[in-house]
């Protein structure tokens, strides 16, 4: 991302009450967000718990909608753990993929970043996904 562009996305960010809540440290989020406006989260190790803790920080602060900012390869396992966790919770969430230049839904496997992403998340989904899901459906 260009300066300029840099620059209008933390001017844009300046105007409206956000709070980014992100698990891993990110030189482009600190460029970009103000520090006003991010929360690092320091526990999470997985994508279920990063969602669980959301949803306990929501409810701490009264949020009920947040916007939910991450890879496209990863919006299928995010979405099946958000969907498991806010079921019947009255909060809501909106997936957003976020624009990268080494992604491309078609022909994906041609292309090393993306085909690596994809078996990342292939195993994610069945070694943390899918317990993650079994056992909030257990617990009701």
């Amino acid at each position: 991302m260009a300066a300029g562009e840099t620059a209008e996305v933390a001017r844009r960010l300046a105007r409206i009450r956000v709070v980014l809540i992100n698990t891993q440290p990110s030189p482009f989020l600190e460029r970009t967000v103000p520090e006003r406006a991010r929360l690092h989260l320091d526990g999470p190790r997985s994508t279920c718990e990063e969602v669980l803790a959301i949803r306990s920080l929501m409810r701490e602060r009264g949020w009920r909608h947040v916007l939910v900012v991450s890879d496209p390869p990863h919006m299928r396992r995010l979405t099946l753990l958000w969907d498991a966790v806010f079921a019947g919770s009255g909060l809501a969430y909106t997936p957003v993929a976020a624009r990268t230049g080494w992604w491309g839904a078609e022909r994906w496997w041609e292309h090393g970043a993306a085909a690596s992403a994809v078996r990342h998340e292939l195993r994610s989904l069945l070694y943390q996904g899918l317990p993650c899901v079994s056992a909030l459906r257990l617990m009701g």
